[in-house]
Order: structure tokens, then C-alpha cells, then sequence
């Protein structure tokens, strides 16, 4: 009977893991919830954007390495301390047309570069751009 007690605890134990795990960081919004976000707001997705992603980093040593890498991909990249400075954020910034396919395959290619350095790859905004003057 006693190991049924200590499975049953066990399972307890887990499910709590679990749960705590699942609500440690809040669900970021998807690339598609970014661009209808956008859309709702009255940008015109047709036109290029400054689009930004952020990646955090453990070190300063580590967001300046990245860095280096992401401006060799053409984006402008940028550091400061992220909140109660245990973390740095590497903000990469680049003038694209927002495409939901195109920021997917930067997302996947900013979430390895961040997991192999220890960090995280947190989403991306962009600025609005509206139809310029004149455009139906």
C-alpha cells in the first residue's frame, strides 16, 4: 500500500511541476496575432515596416556576439540591460515588407542562435506604416 501512496504523491508532485512550469511566462502572441494586430490598427502590410525582434541573453559578453551575427545578416542590432539587469536584450531591427512566412523563418533562426548561447528569442513588433497619400 505504500507505494501506491507514493505514486499517487508523485503524480501530485508532477501535475504541480507542471502547472507551475506552464505559468511561469506568459504566452507570447504569434507571428499571425502580431500581423492582424497590425492590420487592426490600420497598417498597411503591403509596405515596409521597422520590424524589431528581441532576443534576451544571460551575459553582455554573449548579446554582443550575437549581435555581430545578426548585423552580418543585415539587420541593426542594438543592447541594453534587461529588467533588474540579470539579463541583456539584443534588439535586432530591420526594414522589411512584414510577411508572416518571411518572419517565421527569422523567428526559427533567432530562437536557435538565442537557445545555443543560453538565451530566449521573445517575439517581434513593428512599427505602424500607414497607405501613403493618395493609394485607394
Amino acid at each position: 500500500m505504500e507505494w501506491i501512496a507514493l505514486l499517487a504523491l508523485l503524480a501530485v508532485l508532477a501535475v504541480i511541476g507542471f502547472a507551475l512550469v506552464s505559468q511561469r511566462r506568459p504566452r507570447r502572441p504569434g507571428d499571425r496575432d502580431v500581423l492582424q494586430r497590425l492590420r487592426q490598427d490600420g497598417s498597411d502590410l503591403s509596405q515596409p515596416h521597422s520590424v524589431e525582434f528581441f532576443l534576451h541573453f544571460p551575459t553582455r559578453e554573449v548579446a554582443l556576439r550575437i549581435a555581430d551575427v545578426v548585423s552580418a545578416d543585415g539587420f541593426k542590432a542594438s543592447i541594453g540591460p534587461g529588467g533588474g539587469s540579470t539579463y541583456h536584450i539584443l534588439l535586432a531591427a530591420k526594414e522589411m515588407v512584414p510577411v508572416a512566412s518571411e518572419i517565421a523563418v527569422i523567428g526559427m533562426r533567432f530562437a536557435g542562435l538565442a537557445a545555443a548561447e543560453g538565451g530566449t528569442y521573445e517575439g517581434w513588433t513593428a512599427t505602424m506604416v500607414r497607405s501613403p497619400a493618395g493609394a485607394a
